[in-house]
């Protein structure tokens, strides 16, 4: 009885996420929306989420690709 009374305990975040999420979405949302009719405001923030997971991208491969690059050269003088 016990294990259940853990595991309900350990699940009551999860069960809220749902609420932050939605509160988050709804964020998001409006500012891509046209609801509020300022179109530039919306392209800008389409623009600057595209730029930044772009520039997230591509650091992150960059250094995927030097790390593997280094564990290559190490691996065949060893």
């Amino acid at each position: 009885m016990a294990t259940v009374n853990v595991a309900k305990n350990m699940l009551e975040p999860v069960k809220s996420l749902p609420k932050y999420f939605d509160k988050f979405k709804k964020n998001v949302f409006y500012y891509i929306s046209d609801k509020h009719g300022d179109r530039w405001a919306n392209r800008n923030m389409a623009w600057f989420i595209i730029a930044t997971w772009t520039t997230v991208y591509f650091v992150v491969s960059t250094k995927m690709e030097k790390n593997a690059l280094r564990l290559k050269v190490y691996f065949k003088l060893w």
